[in-house]
């Protein structure tokens, strides 16, 4: 029987899930889309858990999940948005209990740190409309361009930080291998 798998989230409307398990060359990642309109809740916490479910049932059989990392809710100035984020990282630990795993919410600048190299100071264009971000200053791209790095290819920016959570809650694990850590490191990770 193999191990059991880590699973990271980055929760929103499109969710990006990263899972890995030792002896995994590297991670298997995606998003997918949670039902609804902008002040739905039931409906979206209710896809988030039937996915959850399928996930678990798929990993049974190698194993399970031990561990869940997700991203720490950021407040909206729209609280029935925040209520529906707040919803949704409740809804894993819940999960992770039903299922006799483990739940992490790790903050926003904790991971980016880790799997960017800053955790914030990202600066923004205030002279445009929509303040955005500076050229190599996004954060969301760049997590697409680190994931390029270690030779995991997505043009989807909430995959990309589901592997940045997920290469972060690895790295609190003792001796846990990350083999694309070594061949970033070692100069081959084509």
């Amino acid at each position: 029987m193999r191990q059991a798998a880590v699973l990271a989230l980055d929760l929103a409307t499109t969710t990006g899930w990263a899972l890995h398990r030792p002896g995994m060359e590297r991670p298997h990642f995606d998003s997918f889309k949670l039902p609804g309109g902008p002040n739905a809740v039931g409906e979206p916490l209710h896809a988030l858990e039937c996915w959850l479910r399928e996930m678990a049932i798929d990993e049974r059989a190698t194993g399970g999940i031990s561990h869940f990392f997700f991203e720490d809710q950021h407040v909206s100035q729209n609280p029935r948005t925040a209520y529906r984020l707040i919803g949704l990282g409740a809804l894993v630990e819940k999960f992770a209990y039903q299922t006799k795993a483990h739940a992490y919410c790790v903050g926003i600048g904790e991971w980016r740190k880790h799997f960017l190299g800053r955790g914030g100071g990202f600066k923004r264009d205030k002279t445009k409309p929509g303040n955005p971000y500076l050229p190599g200053h996004d954060p969301k791209e760049l997590a697409i361009q680190r994931c390029a790095q270690y030779g995991w290819f997505t043009d989807v920016h909430d995959a990309a930080e589901a592997c940045g959570i997920l290469d972060y809650g690895l790295s609190l694990f003792e001796n846990y291998h990350r083999p694309w850590r070594d061949k970033a490191l070692l100069g081959g990770s084509r």
